[in-house]
């Protein structure tokens, strides 16, 4: 088997963070490379990438750079692990995430309705 080049070293995914985006309440999911790069892919828009400064821990980064909140670190093995299957600790987050959106709405709901009598 051939050696990895320093270059496919740094791009190895050593673990990938899941967070709810405030803004839409829906799960994300941060990529986390070897080689210090955090890069955030979501549907029908460019991915996100940013390079951690050396000595900051990625989850930090992963909040302060793309704001997502209630952080879940799986690492790659873990997901490797899995295969096609979710981990069960963010299915959870899922749930959340869910939940949170089903108040947000139900909210809406209220003030419109309260809007609407006045």
């Amino acid at each position: 088997m051939a050696s990895k080049t320093s270059e496919q070293l740094r791009a190895e995914l050593i673990m990938t963070i899941y967070g709810i985006d405030p803004a839409t309440l829906l799960v994300g999911e941060v990529a986390v490379t070897r080689g210090g790069t955090i890069t955030w892919t979501r549907a029908g828009r460019p991915p996100s990438s940013y390079r951690i400064k050396s000595g900051k821990p990625p989850r930090n980064e992963v909040s302060r750079v793309f704001g997502l909140t209630d952080l879940i670190i799986v690492s790659a093995d873990a997901k490797s692990q899995l295969g096609q299957a979710e981990h069960p600790s963010v299915s959870a987050l899922r749930r959340t995430a869910t939940n949170r959106q089903q108040l947000r709405d139900e909210r809406c709901r209220i003030t419109a309705a309260q809007a609407a009598t006045e």
